[in-house]
């Protein structure tokens, strides 16, 4: 878990794809965010480690990218626009 000062928690984590009978090696990655304050997680990334989809790890940077676009979202309203709207539809 990569921890970040204040509300949110940043988590990089494998999933193991069970059909694979390889592990963890040929399963997923996934990254989220925890928000403490109103208990939601954010799915930020999902991919497969391997196969025709498969690619490396996020480098720091990749991953710093994909941190400060979610800040900047969560912090315009953006997100919450967007959950509202999908209860909405319910």
């Amino acid at each position: 878990m990569l921890s970040i000062k204040g509300q949110f928690f940043f988590i990089k984590s494998r999933i193991v794809n069970s059909k694979s009978g390889k592990g963890k090696s040929a399963g997923y990655r996934i990254y989220f965010f925890v928000n403490k304050n109103n208990s939601c997680i954010y799915l930020l990334d999902f991919y497969p480690k391997t196969g025709k989809y498969g690619k490396p790890d996020l480098t720091k940077m990749q991953e710093k990218l994909i941190v400060k676009s979610f800040r900047e979202e969560f912090a315009s309203g953006t997100l919450e626009l967007f959950l509202k709207k999908r209860e909405i539809g319910k």
